[in-house]
């Protein structure tokens, strides 16, 4: 089978939403199946990321990298995008949801189109600019209309689309597990916890990690991925750091915290690649909400999804702290739940099935 991967982020900047890609797609062609990756958004680097038996198709453009450039470059390059597709002539398109534009619509009749929902969009487009909220609820009921499938990373996000009598299912995110690069535990004498996330992300909820530090003095806290300032002594930020440097502070902290503020993007069920990477790294997790593969997990602290579910959970969450300081999880159930490789298995056969049962 020939799969067209459709998405709308640069393939040249290396994310968690790249390698997840990576990953999946590298056991699609292990399992037999031609694959290319097409972005509609244009890449700014002329450094082009090589993958090794994967097509991949990308676009540059010296415009400033913001909302309205991206737009107006699938605007123009509709064509373009649908010839390179063409070219392809996949049996199936994989398209990863995102905003509607003039051509978007052609190229998902063209053929079956199966697509891939991480977050309850409605709320999130809420944290764009007017003009994009205002084209991506209108274009939204227009590519609902042109597909023949639904994934979804979650249950909760899947009977959003209840409405859609179309085949739907529910796979959570998976996660390459190689304990070879995994660094032995740094034991220190004061506990020690790492949050990883991105900026302008409400719903991290990094106000509550702020509220941990003050509470919790006897422990130290690393923000990575976001600036900011600090006045205590047990709260470091770090901004950016590669992968290997995130993972060199793994090695010496006890407890990783997920997204603490979940409500503030409508869902209580996660499935973020971040906890996943904790997890593979030996670290147990504390998460507002919870984890659609990991429910009722012992090395995962499920807290409230309200607005004060740290402030009182403040004696639990230290219960939790100091009973994994110096301690790593037992990866071998992590890995049962979350293998890509069992995850991609179903989603190639949910993609055979959908293309099957419409003829």
């Amino acid at each position: 089978m020939k799969i067209l991967y459709l998405v709308d982020f640069d393939l040249n900047y290396p994310s968690g939403i790249l390698n997840k890609i990576f990953q999946q797609t590298n056991i699609w062609v292990d399992n037999g199946h031609k694959v290319k990756i097409v972005s509609t958004k244009p890449s700014r680097s002329k450094d082009k990321i090589q993958l090794k038996g994967i097509l991949k198709k990308s676009y540059y453009s010296t415009k400033k990298n913001n909302s309205l450039n991206n737009y107006w470059f699938k605007l123009i390059n509709s064509k373009k995008f649908l010839k390179d597709i063409n070219t392809f002539n996949p049996h199936i398109i994989y398209y990863r949801q995102g905003i509607w534009y003039p051509g978007l619509s052609k190229v998902l009749r063209s053929y079956p189109s199966i697509m891939e929902v991480n977050t309850n969009d409605l709320i999130e487009i809420n944290n764009e600019p007017l003009i994009r909220r205002i084209i991506y609820r209108l274009g939204r009921t227009t590519i609902l209309n042109q597909i023949v499938g639904i994934v979804t990373v979650t249950d909760e996000l899947n009977t959003l689309y209840d409405f859609k009598n179309i085949p739907k299912i529910t796979i959570g995110n998976g996660y390459i597990f190689d304990q070879s690069h995994i660094k032995k535990k740094i034991q220190l004498e004061r506990p020690q916890l790492v949050f990883v996330g991105s900026p302008n992300c409400q719903w991290h909820g990094v106000d509550k990690i702020y509220y941990m530090a003050e509470r919790l003095t006897e422990f130290d806290f690393h923000i990575i991925g976001i600036k900011g300032d600090t006045s205590s002594d047990n709260l470091k930020f770090y901004g950016y750091l590669s992968i290997q440097e995130i993972k060199n502070i793994y090695a010496f902290c006890d407890v990783a915290i997920g997204s603490l503020s979940l409500y503030l993007a409508g869902v209580q069920e996660s499935s973020t690649l971040k906890v996943r990477e904790y997890l593979s790294n030996g670290l147990p997790v504390i998460l507002g909400g919870y984890d659609v593969d990991m429910k009722g997990s012992a090395y995962i602290l499920e807290l409230p999804n309200t607005i004060d579910n740290v402030r009182d959970s403040i004696p639990k969450i230290k219960q939790f702290i100091l009973s994994w300081q110096n301690k790593s999880i037992d990866t071998s159930e992590v890995i049962q739940k979350l293998s890509y490789d069992i995850k991609e298995k179903k989603r190639l056969s949910f993609f055979e099935q959908t293309v099957k049962e419409i003829g």
